[in-house]
């Protein structure tokens, strides 16, 4: 894990065998970023060392930060974890735990800090396995048979026919069709984008609508949006036609509403950046038709 805010300089000497060069190459390529792209920042102090985490300032944009939560799910990983859904409770709360031992926040931000940790946790830990499983040795940082455990998982008929259908999934249904993208958005996070057109606007947010636009349609030579898929264009057009019957409602609210709230922890046209805009309704809160629109901690600011 990330100490001290400065670089690691984790890299061997000349003079090894190839075999082991190559060793060292993959354990690196488990790593969230290389050295050259480890952006150099003067970061914030708490009284007690940790590094602020503050959505104005260090927070999970920052390469650090994503890095500290990589970090953070490889220690103490003692078992066969193969994605964020098959761990355990326990062994969340021990990973968010590792995390805040080198990044301090607010106490008022917690439920947000939380919310975005567990976001990243998941895309982070199921990179990194899918890392290990393209490997044939144990990574440095799995212990004790939890290497073993994580191949026997993955060679199991059940793993196997999950994996199988859920390609199908993603092509629709036709086994040997394309997956097509949902969004324009490149490979910048909408959390981001969102962070980047505040500051070329003086601070100003985009609403929600804005960056739905914005990720969900390209622009012809004539300045016409298309939308990726009818659905969007469907969505966005029974958006314009509550907000002309409802002008003074905030347009975030009449989104909210529109696409039902919260579905699986996410809002439909927010992706990761959906804690920016609303508050994330309680673990085992109510339905989303009873869910009540409540403006995010990052928009309140």
């Amino acid at each position: 894990m990330a100490r001290g805010g400065g670089r690691q300089r984790g890299g061997s000497s000349g003079g090894g065998s190839s075999s082991r060069e190559q060793e060292e190459d993959v354990d690196r390529s488990l790593e969230e970023l290389s050295e050259e792209e480890e952006e150099e920042v003067i970061i914030p102090r708490h009284t007690d060392g940790r590094m602020i985490l503050d959505p104005t300032g260090l927070w999970f944009k920052s390469q650090t930060v994503v890095r500290g939560v990589t970090t953070s799910t490889q220690e103490n990983m003692t078992h066969g974890v193969t994605c964020w859904s098959n761990s355990s409770d326990e062994n969340k709360e021990m990973w968010f735990n590792n995390f805040r031992r080198v990044f301090y926040c607010p106490t008022d931000l917690e439920r947000l800090l939380w919310q975005r940790y567990n976001d990243i946790g998941k895309k982070r830990l199921r990179d990194n396995m899918y890392k290990v499983s393209r490997r044939k040795k144990a990574p440095s940082f799995m212990k004790g048979a939890s290497y073993e455990e994580f191949t026997k998982y993955r060679n199991s008929p059940e793993f196997k026919e999950g994996s199988a259908r859920n390609k199908i999934n993603k092509r629709g249904g036709e086994k040997d069709a394309e997956v097509e993208p949902t969004h324009y958005g490149g490979s910048q996070s909408f959390h981001d984008r969102v962070l980047s057109s505040a500051k070329k606007n003086k601070g100003k947010m985009p609403t929600i609508v804005d960056l739905f636009v914005d990720t969900h349609t390209k622009k012809t030579s004539k300045g016409k949006l298309i939308f990726r898929k009818a659905k969007d264009q469907d969505l966005y057009d029974r958006f314009l036609v509550r907000k002309k019957n409802n002008p003074d409602i905030d347009d975030n609210e009449l989104w909210f509403d529109l696409v039902e709230g919260f579905q699986r922890g996410d809002v439909y046209g927010a992706g990761t950046a959906k804690e920016l805009y609303y508050d994330p309704p309680a673990r085992r809160g109510p339905s989303s038709q009873q869910q009540s629109y409540t403006p995010g901690i990052v928009s309140q600011l």
